[in-house]
């Protein structure tokens, strides 16, 4: 007579709620790895957008006080203040500066833009007639190593920030497809909570 075996076979029914437990942890698994794709992405692309705006403002500034300071040891040569006004009127006329003006070491004005603003207006401690938000800055020129002179220049954030267009449309493309993994995810979240068949 044969004997019974100790090891009990496991029910068929058993065997299917296996497959089906093991085969949503791996959709689970999915699903959390395109969460992570996600995040990685938009994180990067955040970062991104903020050195690339800090670095093109910061390279508009240091041309900007190249210029005041070539114009600064010009005008003290020639011993002519109207170059200075030149220079400041010139350095106003871009799109994205709203006024310039030259102080000397003291801080008393040497040149001012036409219209330029106060500099509480400038720093937002009084309201602007631009009605726009400002970015005030000011950077020491230096000659042989000292300060001779301060340069403010008053830049529109929004001027500068549509000269970024070429990275908002990188940004458009990179949420595109960050919508279209949020996509996937949803699928395959719904088909984890589905009810089995």
């Amino acid at each position: 007579m044969q004997q019974p075996s100790l090891i009990e076979t496991p029910p068929k029914d058993s065997q299917k709620n296996l497959r089906w437990a093991w085969r949503k942890l791996v959709q689970t698994s999915i699903g959390a790895g395109l969460i992570l794709i996600v995040m990685t992405v938009w994180t990067t692309t955040f970062d991104k957008g903020r050195d690339t705006f800090e670095h093109q403002a910061n390279t508009l500034v240091r041309e900007m006080v190249k210029q005041a300071e070539l114009s600064y040891l010009f005008a003290q040569q020639a011993a002519d203040d109207r170059l200075l006004k030149m220079a400041v009127n010139n350095l106003a006329q871009s799109k994205i500066v709203i006024d310039a003006n030259i102080y000397d070491a003291k801080g008393v004005v040497l040149a001012q833009s036409d219209d330029a603003l106060s500099v509480l207006q400038a720093t937002g401690l009084k309201e602007n007639p631009q009605q726009t938000k400002l970015i005030p800055i000011i950077e020491p020129i230096m000659v042989d190593g000292s300060i001779q002179a301060y340069i403010r220049v008053t830049f529109d954030y929004h001027a500068i920030h549509n000269q970024t267009l070429p990275f908002h449309m990188e940004f458009s493309g990179q949420t595109r497809l960050m919508l279209l993994l949020c996509f996937i995810i949803g699928i395959v979240f719904t088909r984890i909570f589905s009810k089995r068949r």
